[in-house]
């Protein structure tokens, strides 16, 4: 249900921008062994935090496709969206596929190759809590059917999947 009024507030408010928030859909590919990740971001913000991340101005310019391997966002989304093994502490590798400009967002498409149970990760996902406040990271999962969404922010900042 969450995921839902998410989205409408992403259609219907976006162009108002008075609130910081990303949107992430995460769906489990059983023939790729992989979850394909789709994050919605606001271009303006995106921009301001990987010019913080990496201490260079950043624009994302244009609109449309981009394919390119984009270093700097691929860096950041590596430390601020991650799965990672409760006990090992490793973590589950980004596979960039590319990012989407649109007037007012950004769509990143990547995949996180993974298999095995889901209830011995924690997804963690800190993408602009060091610029914002408010922010709210929203994320939707879906695997073997079921469908469950969360939201993070700077008092929640993960979330382990042990009812998987």
């Amino acid at each position: 249900m969450l995921h839902y009024w998410a989205l409408w507030i992403w259609l219907n408010w976006g162009i108002f921008h008075d609130f910081h928030s990303s949107f992430a859909e995460m769906y489990y590919n059983r023939q790729e062994k992989a979850f394909q990740v789709e994050l919605k971001l606001f271009s303006d913000d995106l921009e301001n935090a990987l010019t913080k991340f990496s201490g260079k101005k950043y624009l994302l310019g244009g609109l449309g496709k981009d394919r390119t391997y984009d270093e700097v966002l691929v860096k950041y989304l590596e430390q601020k969206f991650r799965l990672v093994h409760k006990k090992r502490k490793t973590l589950a590798t980004i596979h960039y596929i590319g990012k989407e400009i649109g007037v007012e967002t950004v769509t990143a498409y990547f995949e996180i190759p993974f298999n095995d149970k889901l209830s011995y990760y924690e997804l963690q996902n800190t993408i602009m809590l060091e610029l914002f406040d408010d922010q709210s990271n929203i994320v939707l999962i879906q695997k073997d059917g079921k469908r469950k969404s969360f939201e993070l922010n700077k008092h929640k900042t993960s979330v382990l999947l042990d009812f998987w």
